[in-house]
């Protein structure tokens, strides 16, 4: 079970670095203590499927990337900049929500 947890730690540092962010930055997104992100990536702790849930949410990506031990592909992680606006337009309601998307429309056209 060590060697499982080392590459499950492994994993989500590499994500978190490709994604630009510190181990307080994902805790803080992923709703988990900082010294949790720590254990796990040391791979001195288990993560629960409910963890790793929680820290592929916060990265942005799904479990099937999240656990796409092959290689990190940038296209798969979101800066963090599109990851703070997507927290963000996830709380607003649907009415809101479509008027944000008409507005990026207008921008990026």
């Amino acid at each position: 079970m060590k060697n499982i947890n080392r590459l499950v730690g492994k994993r989500i540092r590499e994500l978190r670095k490709a994604s630009g962010m510190t181990q307080a930055e994902l805790a803080e997104a992923a709703e988990l203590e900082v010294e949790t992100i720590s254990r796990l990536e040391q791979g001195t702790r288990g993560a629960t499927l409910d963890s790793i849930d929680r820290i592929a949410q916060a990265l942005g990506i799904g479990l099937k990337e999240f656990f796409d031990f092959k290689q990190i592909r940038p296209e798969v992680i979101p800066s963090r900049k599109l990851l703070r606006l997507y927290r963000l337009l996830e709380k607003l309601p649907e009415l809101e929500l479509k008027k944000v998307y008409k507005i990026a429309r207008i921008l990026t056209e």
